[in-house]
């Protein structure tokens, strides 16, 4: 784009092209003056690219119509624009292997058949003996590891994770209760979004700031960048301020104080009982 004669600041436009990651983007600017004198170049980021693939558990031992196996709320399931809704990866078969009675309750897509999850309640996971719902595990593409030990930082009965995002080696999360994590101020909510920095807790979200009621219950997360974030919520219906209901089923965005629907799950067969989506990526 031109930006005319003269200098300051000027807004640039930039479509990004169909098929682009999920994430932090950067791009490289650069402009010239009407004689042809070139300016250096600068590095921008663009946040959150919405993805075209979401990734998710669900809440029950449900699947939408005319996905084939056998329903299991920690199995992860795959929605590609265009292509429907598919099983990607089968947890209680090898080489994951997890026990019947697990339940996914967050979920976070690294690269590959990489991944960290947590569960919504205590199981023993292979090669690593007894997994809290306070603690986060990743599979390395052959085996689990235990990533973060939820009760060795000040997590517990009463502070269980509820929602995983890791992004750029950093744990977001949210609580199953309005218990905060150690060292936070102010009251706890289980819709804030806290950050382990590797040190400490930090809240790095409030919700009663963003127009969320007090009931609201996120229960799957995905941080894109700075202030950038996509949720779904536990109830089957939650009024955000200004935006509108959301269904348990569905994905919003929030992105510079504004909301957006990300994914309609009942238009993808999302709706009926333990077919909400109860741990979600984008990416």
């Amino acid at each position: 784009d031109s930006f005319g004669q003269g200098s300051g600041q000027a807004t640039l436009t930039v479509s990004v092209p169909t098929g682009a990651t999920s994430g932090d983007h950067r791009i490289t600017v650069v402009a010239s003056s009407a004689g042809q004198t070139w300016s250096s170049t600068a590095t921008v980021a663009v946040e959150g690219v919405d993805a075209d693939v979401v990734r998710f558990s669900t809440v029950g031992n449900q699947r939408p119509p005319g996905v084939p196996g056998t329903p299991d709320d920690a199995d992860i399931l795959r929605w590609r624009s265009g292509g429907g809704v598919t099983e990607w990866l089968d947890l209680s078969a090898p080489p994951f292997a997890l026990p019947a009675r697990a339940d996914v309750d967050g979920f976070s897509q690294g690269r590959g058949r990489r991944f960290f999850v947590s569960f919504a309640h205590s199981i023993r996971v292979p090669g690593l003996g007894r997994v809290h719902d306070e603690d986060v595990v990743r599979f390395d593409g052959t085996r689990w590891r235990l990533w973060f030990d939820g009760s060795r930082h000040g997590l517990g009965a009463r502070t269980g994770i509820d929602a995983v995002s890791v992004s750029r080696g950093r744990l977001f999360f949210s609580t199953d209760r309005r218990a905060k994590p150690p060292g936070v101020g102010g009251s706890g909510d289980d819709a804030d979004i806290y950050r382990w920095q590797g040190r400490r807790f930090s809240r790095v979200w409030d919700a009663s700031r963003h127009g969320l009621p007090r009931r609201a219950d996120i229960d799957g997360l995905h941080v894109a960048g700075t202030n950038r974030l996509a949720m779904s919520f536990r109830s089957a219906r939650t009024r955000i301020s200004g935006f509108a209901g959301v269904g348990d089923e569905d994905i919003v965005g929030f992105h510079g104080g504004q909301w957006t629907l990300v994914f309609d799950g009942g238009g993808h067969g999302l709706r009926g009982p333990g077919r909400d989506i109860d741990a979600f990526d984008l990416r």
